[in-house]
């Protein structure tokens, strides 16, 4: 029996895409490589002070549509 596949992520936004103010390193590739891939994810944060409209105004501002 082989591994399974990975077919979901959970994508914690502060410290994976951007740390602080600065998108981080690859971010944007990361992004394409799992839409590319069609794989389902979801984004979370335990930023309390960051609204969610915020987030996805940043990950926009990436490229990255947000359905």
């Amino acid at each position: 029996m082989g591994k399974p596949a990975i077919r979901s992520l959970i994508i914690d936004l502060n410290g994976t895409i951007w740390r602080g103010n600065a998108v981080l390193p690859f971010a944007h590739e990361f992004l394409s490589f799992i839409s590319a891939r069609e794989l389902d994810y979801i984004f979370v944060t335990n930023d309390s002070t960051t609204s969610p409209e915020h987030c996805i105004n940043r990950l926009k501002h990436l490229g990255h549509d947000i359905p």
